[in-house]
């Protein structure tokens, strides 16, 4: 897969994440394009570096809101987030910044469930199965 993003002209950076979380945008997410959501807490430092390496700032979450999904967000663009309704430290930080937050009752499902919903109420169209 590794070799497929590459050939797509994307840089790739590998690394394990701890099983507790199955997948790591559960700690590291990207909110802009020099701008990443991070648990400082749970992410290896090394990531975190290559990260700063890349003049991306980080804004940090506290593992407990990870917990709460805290770091499942989707950046819409134009400065515009939508994350969960229990990431109240990243909502606060991201406004902080600039950021436009919008928060969704997610109820255990993550942003991207939350986003097609939204999505299918603005097009009149069902996009969840």
């Amino acid at each position: 897969m590794k070799a497929w993003f590459e050939a797509e002209g994307w840089e790739v950076r590998l690394t394990d994440i701890d099983p507790f979380y199955v997948h790591i945008d559960l700690m590291v997410v990207m909110l802009a394009p020099k701008l990443a959501a991070v648990c400082l807490e749970s992410t290896d430092p090394d990531v975190v570096e290559w990260l700063k390496s890349k003049a991306i700032e980080i804004v940090s979450v506290p593992f407990q809101d990870t917990l709460d999904l805290g770091c499942n967000v989707v950046a819409l663009g134009d400065d515009r987030i939508l994350l969960p309704e229990k990431s109240l430290v990243l909502k606060e930080k991201a406004r902080a910044l600039g950021h436009r937050c919008d928060a969704g009752n997610t109820a255990g499902q993550g942003c991207r469930m939350e986003l097609l919903y939204r999505r299918a109420a603005y097009d009149g169209e069902s996009h969840v199965q």
